[in-house]
């Protein structure tokens, strides 16, 4: 994608609830922004502030010392009302990602993804998945076999699927010896993990694999895995990692769970299986991905058209 440049210094403040699925948003948009011009970033954290609804009618909201935005973004529902205080006090064009709790007619520009079954509006863009700070990486020279690697995301309990010990490590067990390309393993867990689920797997002694707890990495420790991995494996509720797993270029599966309900996070697992963009168990052929997935570069290109920079 080509890239869009702007002459001016934009001021952008980014309102965040501090979850880490909406901070990781908020930075992968901070970082193609900064990618394609100059940019002065404010980050503002909404639950260290209190504004009423009131205050948003009479178009009040201030800060002492601050810089005036000429673009604020948010993620999460709290932060939808200073959004659209912010917008109405500086004349500022207003930016929210994923589906808003208040009217679209506030907001100037929305960033939905698809399984949100957004509306028809020319102010939104739909996107496959939400946005995520994952750089697509070099390709690969093709024919090249050797040192391959492979990456496993566990996931656990969750609303979506019925998490299972022993059938996912059944799944794992036959990735690993039907995956005769890949040499070397990293496993890695999640908060939601089952203690008993590491007991298990440490029982069977799989080799040509290393386990890493969640607890014992560093923020940059999941892109530099997959920028490495030839082939990423991630349980289905791990939604967010499997949109990172296709961004960063990775051939991308999931294990089978039985789900729960038709959800949203379902529908969206199944909407990548149709698109050929993620595979799933008992499928292990080796294959690539068949296009690059970059979402937050195309919302990039997307928004600054729209605020004509």
């Amino acid at each position: 994608m080509g890239n869009l440049t702007t002459k001016k210094t934009l001021i952008v403040w980014f309102f965040t609830d501090d979850k880490p699925g909406h901070l990781n948003q908020l930075k992968g948009l901070e970082s193609r922004l900064s990618a394609h011009t100059e940019i002065k970033s404010r980050w503002l954290s909404v639950p260290s502030k209190n504004i009423s609804c009131f205050n948003i009618l009479i178009k009040r909201f201030s800060l002492e010392g601050d810089f005036v935005p000429d673009l604020v973004v948010g993620a999460g529902s709290k932060t939808h009302k200073y959004l659209v205080a912010a917008k109405y006090s500086y004349n500022c064009f207003s930016l929210v990602l994923m589906r808003p709790s208040l009217p679209l007619s506030l907001f100037d520009g929305a960033v939905i993804p698809e399984h949100d079954n957004p509306p028809v509006n020319d102010k939104i863009l739909v996107t496959l998945g939400v946005l995520n700070n994952i750089e697509p990486r070099a390709p690969r020279l093709s024919g090249v076999t050797e040192n391959v690697r492979g990456l496993i995301l566990i996931g656990g309990e969750s609303k979506h699927y019925v998490w299972d010990d022993t059938l996912i490590l059944k799944q794992l067990e036959q990735v690993l010896t039907g995956s005769v390309n890949v040499k070397e393993w990293v496993l890695s867990n999640s908060r939601r993990t089952p203690s008993s689920f590491l007991v298990k797997l440490k029982e069977r002694n799989f080799p040509n694999i290393s386990i890493v707890e969640h607890q014992d990495t560093e923020s940059l420790w999941l892109p530099e895995q997959m920028a490495k991995s030839e082939q990423i494996w991630v349980t289905p509720d791990s939604v967010s990692m499997i949109y990172e797993s296709i961004t960063s270029g990775a051939a991308t599966y999931a294990f089978d769970l039985q789900a729960k309900k038709e959800s949203r996070v379902v529908r969206g697992i199944k909407v990548l299986l149709k698109k050929k963009l993620l595979s799933q168990w008992p499928d292990i052929e080796p294959k690539s991905q068949p296009f690059v997935l970059w979402e937050v570069e195309r919302v990039v290109n997307w928004l600054l058209k729209r605020m004509s920079l």
